[in-house]
């Protein structure tokens, strides 16, 4: 694995991190945005190119890897974007780019890259998040497919423009056998949605499918066969959460070490104090450890085969969410009962770096798996 940046990925590293302090600057970020300024620098990202970089050229997109995502996830979380870029861009572009047919990624994929559309998954059910768990039964019909259940915690589900619904149309859950995906327009009827925020002020929606018919025309890929590239695709998301975090997590660490310097006690800048410069130093390393996974983890989403893929990705994720309670802890610590308030940005940082941590499955839930996949590779 190379893990060296050549001249364009740099570049792509330097566009985005100028747009995201010319959009986002410091006293703007943890701000409500209204959907029309959500909107707005969605078609900025858009512009950069970034939104379709990863999709196939013939739709618009750029053809490019797991590593360019990498770099923007990581400029974004630095900014504390909520663009969608993650949930749209990496997760439901790659779904539809691997599992469309030409017809299907020409009808969604450009709008998309364009910035034009928001395509958000629907998986969760309850509390149980993985595609193994899902229970929701798509039933086959004269006109195509009923879809009729429940999806929580659909993020950005308010400003989304269609839904990629994963249901069973065979088998149980506990397996992957027998999942597929459907495109759901938002004003489908039958499909109703009540909103919500997560913690950190990202919208989020529970779905209501109510009979909802779709044609046969919208289901993504082969009936039954979407388990594997889901888990694909959340593995890709789920390594762009890492990096997304280890931006966060940097902005951390640099509001950390300005706090010690400014601030003043017993006549002296608080960076004086030598437990204070440990403290800091082990801050740092563990900053450097969430970069260099993400970084792995990104890397084997490009090039891996799908155990060790899967193996490392959770390693990833565990220590990315280890890392941010650690450091969160401390950020909070190190700048006093401020750290807790609205005005303060830690606390914008910190709740994001929560929230992450129970997206697309929770740190027990990739111990386990990662102990599973370890097995495998040592039996």
């Amino acid at each position: 694995m190379d893990f060296y940046l050549d001249e364009e990925q740099v570049a792509l590293q330097d566009a985005v991190r100028r747009y995201c302090d010319q959009a986002l600057p410091l006293h703007r970020r943890g701000a409500p945005a209204t959907p029309a300024e959500q909107a707005a620098r969605w078609r900025g990202l858009a512009e950069l190119g970034v939104i379709g970089w990863g999709f196939g050229e013939d739709v618009g997109g750029s053809g490019g890897t797991a590593v360019e995502t990498w770099l923007v996830a990581e400029e974004l979380g630095r900014a504390l974007d909520a663009s969608r870029y993650i949930e749209s861009a990496v997760l439901c572009g790659r779904l539809l780019d691997t599992l469309g047919d030409a017809r299907q990624r020409q009808r969604w994929l450009p709008p998309l890259a364009e910035g034009r559309s928001l395509v958000v998954l629907a998986l969760q059910e309850g509390q149980a998040g993985t595609p193994a768990q899902v229970a929701m039964r798509a039933m086959q019909a004269a006109d195509g497919w009923r879809l009729d259940g429940i999806k929580t915690h659909v993020m950005h589900a308010p400003a989304a423009d269609v839904f990629l619904v994963a249901a069973r149309t065979s088998g149980a859950p506990g397996g992957l056998d027998g999942l597929s995906l459907f495109a759901v327009p938002a004003q489908q009827a039958g499909l109703s949605l009540e909103a919500g925020a997560t913690l950190d002020g990202q919208q989020a929606a529970t779905l209501r499918f109510d009979a909802v018919s779709v044609p046969d025309a919208c289901r993504i890929g082969a009936a039954g066969q979407a388990g594997a590239a889901l888990e694909a695709a959340l593995d890709a998301a789920r390594a762009a959460l890492c990096a997304e975090s280890a931006g966060a997590l940097s902005m951390l660490l640099e509001m950390c070490i300005q706090q010690l310097k400014d601030r003043r006690q017993f006549g002296r800048p608080l960076a004086d104090f030598q437990a204070l410069q440990h403290r800091l130093a082990d801050l740092y390393v563990a900053v450097e450890q969430v970069r260099a996974m993400s970084a792995l983890a990104a890397m084997a989403v490009h090039e891996s085969r799908a155990g060790e893929r899967a193996r490392l990705v959770s390693a990833a994720r565990v220590t990315t969410d280890e890392a941010a309670r650690f450091v969160g802890e401390w950020a909070v610590q190190l700048h006093g009962a401020m750290g807790m308030t609205e005005e303060c940005l830690v606390a914008h940082y910190v709740r994001r770096l929560l929230v992450a941590s129970a997206r697309y499955g929770t740190t027990g839930q990739h111990l386990q798996r990662y102990a599973a996949h370890r097995e495998e590779e040592l039996a």
